[in-house]
């Protein structure tokens, strides 16, 4: 004789809980029961549709499906503060250009100072030095507070010297804001993708990423206080400003079918000709 099974063909939900966990965000599992296969494979295929994983199995004549939905219309936020470490030319050196600053016409000053470089080296750099020196053009530019004897003019022949040597670079370290939203893979929009490959004042980065309409955890005060604090550098001509670059956003899978969504923050002097501003 077969078995005579009771109980309801359709699928019934059994049981539901939800969890949260800061890396995943909020996620619902639930289990369904039922007596007919066929009906519950098609439940099935519903949720999968949706982006819902599921699991099926059918035992004892009846059938189990278990689901796990992520898909929730909520982001969870990653804030990272990086350091890139540059190496620029000595000549955009602040120290460098705090002693040069005291030339008449310092721009003159550093191409004369570049072209005797360019024909230098450590063997003959004191005979390229003097003649530098005694050049009245270089002379002029200079200006008054580099006469001979001058400790700027002593300087300036150190840097001189130093640059024969090899030390025509120096470390400097520029900071990468890192942003990162783990989002539902239905998501269609996100802040990450306005306003990309445009310079943002420090004012207008700060009131983006401290926004709480645009994310779910805007960034920590911690990092916001580094950057309004960072020490401005020089800028290297008039067509610069201090800010911070947005670069165009990188996008990959992750668990519980959702979206990682990686968008970078360059602060940095930005040279107005090649972006525009926002």
């Amino acid at each position: 004789m077969g078995l005579i099974y009771r109980g309801i063909l359709e699928p019934i939900l059994n049981w539901q809980e939800w969890s949260w966990d800061q890396s995943v965000g909020y996620t619902l599992d639930q289990e369904y029961q039922g007596l007919d296969y066929a009906a519950m494979t098609r439940l099935a295929n519903y949720f999968q549709y949706y982006g819902v994983s599921t699991r099926v199995r059918f035992q004892a004549g009846k059938a189990i499906l278990s689901t796990r939905d992520a898909t929730g219309n909520y982001t969870v936020d990653k804030w990272e503060m990086n350091v890139d470490q540059t190496q620029p030319s000595v000549f955009e050196n602040d120290l460098f250009n705090s002693l040069m600053n005291q030339a008449v016409d310092k721009s003159t000053a550093i191409t004369k100072l570049r072209a005797a470089l360019q024909n230098s080296d450590p063997t003959t750099a004191t005979d390229q030095w003097n003649t530098l020196v005694a050049d009245p053009t270089f002379q002029a530019a200079l200006g008054p507070a580099f006469g001979v004897g001058y400790s700027t003019l002593i300087q300036l022949q150190q840097y001189f010297d130093d640059y024969n040597l090899g030390v025509t670079n120096f470390v400097s370290g520029r900071y990468t804001l890192r942003h990162t939203t783990n989002a539902p893979n239905r998501w269609t929009a996100n802040v990450a993708d306005f306003n990309v490959e445009k310079i943002y004042t420090i004012g207008q980065l700060l009131s983006e990423v401290q926004n709480s309409n645009l994310w779910i955890l805007p960034m920590p005060g911690y990092l916001a206080y580094k950057i309004a604090n960072y020490a401005v550098p020089n800028l290297r001509g008039p067509n610069y400003m201090w800010g911070a670059l947005k670069e165009r956003s990188s996008a990959s899978t992750a668990a519980n079918n959702r979206i990682d969504i990686v968008t970078e923050y360059l602060i940095d002097q930005i040279n107005t000709n090649l972006y525009y501003t926002l």
